[in-house]
């Protein structure tokens, strides 16, 4: 049987029971539990390979296939008819927003107005358009029943949604309106598990296979390694996730001690959230490195060093930029190294972030999916979950606390109830002490103000 380029061998056991024993009019949990039977036995007898997990869930699910014809149920077509109608009402008042923005800089009720915030204030308002369009279209495929089309549209949706985010807080701060997109995107996650007909069963038996497959990759010490052959490891939320923590903590300490041993000879703690040992450049770094290079982790390792300068260097830039921008806040300055981009970033230091790179993804990787899958099965996602919500919570409440500061040291009294809060609980000598290395200089920032 071919797959992918690739011939794969599936035990006759495993394929007779599929064919004969799985009806295709339903998906019983019977059948599910009586073809996951077969498959122990058959890891039991010889472990199957990667690419035969793969082939098992392949043609298990073209025995499925024909409930992509399944009706849409009546509580999905009214979500998409509300996202119609909100899309309708967003998209008028995006014009209302622009035409005001306009007034409000030629009678100077908005001062500070540059071309960096034109720019994004324009690029906001495409984003704005787009995630309408992709909203839009997401809701009529559903209406008319093309759920696998709106689950595919709804990624795209999602990726406009982060990046409005980030130009969003880029712009005017962060406002509730990027609450309101945070929490778009949290819900769009949840829909995008309803949008596949054929979710639900293969979601059952997939749980079945990660059982199956945890069981076996522990006694041979592969745990969290990739079963369909395309990379190194799983690109699942739970790799990805337990990845961005550990590179969050451990890149804290390895900035703390270059300090030490490179720069002041003191320990300097660079936090990067208001509460826990996280630098979350790091753990994006870690995650913005393994998902591009995971097809390529025993590949050449000059292509790989290449590649990891490219990438760090580029998200180290970004970073820079977003910080000023936003609140003109620095963290770091390269001005006098060579064959620095504006001081955000340099050759000399993306190498070196390179060769961490590269160090994690052939010697740590392998180390980190061992000790994130000794995890009990039992509690590993429910656990995931909660850690997720809090760190999402930390997250708000960091670039809340670092909205509030920015402004105080721009010279403007708390006014609402959330401003006196973190004045209150998180003044300017608090987030100094907390974010060492960070400076703020008000006028940096390319932000509307008003006044």
């Amino acid at each position: 049987m071919l797959f992918k380029k690739k011939q794969v061998v599936i035990p006759e056991p495993i394929v007779d029971y599929i064919n004969n024993e799985i009806p295709e009019d339903a998906v019983t949990d019977e059948s599910i539990k009586g073809l996951v039977d077969v498959v122990h036995k058959e890891c039991k007898k010889e472990l199957l390979t990667d690419g035969q997990y793969n082939a098992i869930a392949k043609l298990y699910g073209e025995r499925t296939v024909h409930l992509a014809t399944t009706k849409t149920p009546i509580w999905l077509k009214i979500v998409a008819i509300l996202a119609v109608i909100a899309s309708i009402i967003n998209v008028s008042s995006l014009f209302e927003v622009l035409e005001n923005f306009i007034g409000s800089v030629q009678n100077g009720s908005i001062t500070g107005v540059s071309s960096s915030i034109i720019t994004n204030t324009i690029l906001l308002f495409i984003l704005l358009i787009l995630g309408f369009v992709a909203v839009l279209l997401v809701a009529i495929f559903i209406i008319i029943n093309k759920r696998r089309v709106a689950a595919k549209m709804l990624y795209v949706n999602m990726i406009i949604t982060v990046l409005t985010i980030v130009v969003e807080i880029m712009v005017a701060g962060f406002e509730w309106g990027v609450i309101v997109l945070a929490v778009g995107f949290f819900l769009a996650v949840l829909l995008q598990a309803f949008l596949d007909p054929t979710q639900v069963g293969e979601r059952k038996l997939g749980k079945h296979f990660m059982q199956i497959d945890a069981e076996e990759r522990q006694k041979q010490g592969k745990q969290g390694v990739d079963i369909s052959g395309k990379g190194y490891i799983r690109l699942d939320f739970y790799n990805l996730f337990w990845i961005f923590m550990i590179g969050s903590v451990i890149g804290l300490f390895v900035e703390g001690a270059f300090q030490v041993v490179a720069v002041s000879g003191h320990w300097q703690w660079r936090n990067g959230m208001l509460f826990g040992p996280f630098s979350p450049i790091y753990g994006f770094g870690a995650v913005l490195v393994t998902v591009p290079l995971n097809r390529f982790r025993n590949g050449n390792i000059i292509v790989l060093f290449i590649a990891s300068t490219i990438i760090c260097g580029a998200f180290e830039w970004f970073v820079s930029y977003f910080m000023e921008m936003s609140c003109g806040m620095k963290a770091w300055d390269y001005s006098d190294e060579f064959l620095n981009i504006g001081g955000r970033t340099c050759l000399w230091f993306a190498m070196m972030f390179a060769f961490l790179a590269v160090f994690y993804m052939r010697c740590l990787l392998p180390y980190i999916l061992k000790l994130i899958n000794k995890i009990p099965w039992k509690i590993r996602y429910s656990l995931t979950a909660v850690v997720t919500v809090l760190m999402i919570i930390n997250g708000i409440m960091t670039m809340q606390a670092m909205d509030c500061w920015y402004t105080r040291v721009a010279g403007q009294e708390p006014v609402t109830e959330v401003q006196k809060f973190y004045a209150e609980n998180f003044d300017n000598d608090w987030m100094q002490k907390r974010f060492e290395n960070i400076e703020i200089d008000p006028e940096k920032a390319k932000r509307m103000v008003e006044g």
